[in-house]
């Protein structure tokens, strides 16, 4: 069976509350009332039909173009949300990158001077051994 207005197929819940719901949303007997239960109505369909369904609010349960919209402009914003987080991944790797280089710079630098120093520390000290050993020596030949 499909609706005359747009030829969809009507849900078997749909008709049920159509059938035993008054206008204004009351069952039209104490049976009918027992069967439709908040997110369901009971005997009618296969599985569970979306909460608080009734006659007169059946419309925000079905696909419109406008919800289809929506989700579209959803995905769309999501989409462009994960491409603006991918640029910004992308600078932060950057600078990463360059604050890397500028601390292996810096550390090379230090390292050279560091050996220098050494070097210099070295030489002093080679020249105080070389002095004292000359000073052992003369005392030896004295």
């Amino acid at each position: 069976m499909q609706a005359k207005a747009n030829r969809a197929p009507i849900e078997r819940a749909d008709m049920y509350l159509k059938v035993y719901c008054r206008r204004d949303g009351a069952a039209i007997t104490p049976h009918a009332q027992e069967n439709m239960h908040p997110g369901r109505v009971r005997e009618v369909g296969f599985g569970i039909t979306p909460s608080g369904r009734n006659a007169t609010n059946t419309s925000q349960f079905t696909s419109t173009p406008s919800a289809s919209t929506k989700t579209t402009q959803r995905i769309s914003e999501l989409e462009n949300n994960g491409a603006i987080l991918r640029e910004q991944l992308a600078q932060v790797q950057e600078q990463l990158s360059q604050l890397e280089a500028r601390h292996q710079e810096q550390l090379s630098q230090v390292k050279a001077r560091h050996q220098q120093q050494m070097a210099e520390v070295m030489t002093h000290m080679n020249a105080m051994i070389a002095q004292l050993s000359q000073g052992v020596r003369d005392l030896d030949t004295s």
